[in-house]
């Protein structure tokens, strides 16, 4: 499985797992993007940020492969031009 398909698979997981109000935790992801308004995010943008901002802190994948992945992501389950608070928010974690 490529790691597109396994972004897709991922956040189609985790999508299904937020939907029945499972909590996730994904600590540095969590600590990352923790703020009151948190709640405000869609439940897509929250689930793909915390992927993305795992990915981008724990692998060995170049954080640019990681963020375009992530708008791709944006775009395709997300609302119309959400895919730019994404980009901003997950360009500006320092790896």
């Amino acid at each position: 499985m490529s790691r597109k398909d396994a972004r897709v698979q991922a956040f189609q997981t985790l999508f299904q797992l937020e939907i029945k109000e499972t909590d996730l935790t994904i600590q540095e992801a969590i600590e990352f993007i923790k703020d009151e308004s948190i709640d405000r995010l869609l439940k897509s943008d929250r689930i793909i940020l915390r992927m993305a901002t795992f990915e981008i802190l724990h692998s060995d994948t170049p954080k640019k492969v990681v963020v375009n992945e992530a708008v791709e992501l944006t775009k395709q389950f997300s609302d119309d031009d959400h895919y730019k608070f994404v980009n901003g928010v997950l360009s500006n974690i320092n790896d």
